[in-house]
């Protein structure tokens, strides 16, 4: 509903009316139209009308096309954290790693991006140098990876396997 409020300087009186000819629109995205004048207000956090009471046109919402991984992260034998995670279509194994991260309250910590990242710690397990075989080895769906968690893309139904190695 859009209220109209008149002013009455004269008077000091504020009076509110409901128009009845509105009629809202669905929207798919809120929007907030804001405009005053002389006599009236338009305050409209929900989108569904401009302040000439026109039908604001909706902003369409473009899904996302996502996919979902399985995560598990062991140190020494034990499992630190373990779940399935949903990640944009064409994300790496170090983004799931993330995803598991925010969603169990992990601490990952990694050096460089991209191609060039290495995870240096997961929960205060930390890695050795980088290429010794020590520290934190990932696998995807069974396979140990030759390349940077940051460079490995996954599919739908992978499992990427974090375990540590001393």
């Amino acid at each position: 509903m859009v209220f109209a409020t008149k002013y009455d300087k004269a008077s000091d009186n504020t009076t509110t009316t409901t128009p009845s000819t509105v009629a809202p629109t669905t929207i798919t995205t809120p929007t907030t139209t804001n405009s005053t004048s002389s006599s009236t207000s338009s305050n409209s956090s929900t989108g569904t009308v401009s302040n000439n009471n026109t039908p604001v046109t909706p902003t369409p919402v473009v899904p996302t096309a996502t996919e979902t991984v399985t995560v598990n992260a062991t140190a020494n034998g034990n499992v630190l954290s373990s779940g399935s995670v949903t990640i944009p279509v064409g994300s790496t194994a170090l983004d799931a790693l993330y995803a598991l991260a925010r969603q169990n309250g992990l601490n990952v910590t990694v050096s460089g991006s991209g191609s060039s990242a290495y995870v240096t710690g997961i929960n205060g397990y930390s890695a050795g140098k980088s290429g010794t075989d020590t520290g934190w080895l990932c696998y995807v769906s069974g396979n140990f990876i030759q390349v940077s968690l940051g460079a490995y893309v996954l599919k739908n139904g992978d499992t990427v396997s974090m375990e540590y190695n001393k």
